[in-house]
């Protein structure tokens, strides 16, 4: 009789395989498991450019929202080589413009999927 009322008070585990304890985190499980590279190699020797994963696996693109959603920006970290050359092209990829900042480049407008989607292309 003791162990079935033991029973009744053990936490609910989530379905999701994700770090987050937070139902959140579930969702962002889903959304980041679409962008995970593919396992063929392709070819980047014609890529003048690198960008780097985070130590999770993920790709360093970011939405930045501010003063309630009026201003909205993507960010993108950890890019090496030819960074001009990656802020073309990203130009053309989002039509939108694009600035270089401190380390990483600012995009105006939420172009998160698009930039992701980009990259996996690529083969980052």
């Amino acid at each position: 009789m003791e162990a079935s009322s033991a029973m009744l008070y053990r936490p609910r585990l989530m379905t999701c395989s994700s770090p987050f304890s937070h139902p959140a985190g579930a969702v962002r499980c889903l959304l980041e498991r679409a962008h995970r590279p593919s396992p063929e190699k392709k070819d980047m020797t014609h890529i003048p450019y690198k960008v780097q994963r985070t130590p999770s696996g993920n790709l360093p693109v970011y939405p930045l929202i501010r003063n309630h959603g009026t201003y909205v920006t993507t960010k993108v970290r950890k890019v090496f080589g030819d960074i001009h050359a990656f802020r073309k092209e990203l130009q053309t990829v989002c039509e939108a413009p694009v600035r270089i900042r401190a380390g990483l480049l600012e995009i105006k407008g939420l172009h998160v999927l698009k930039v992701k989607g980009w990259l996996t292309s690529l083969g980052f």
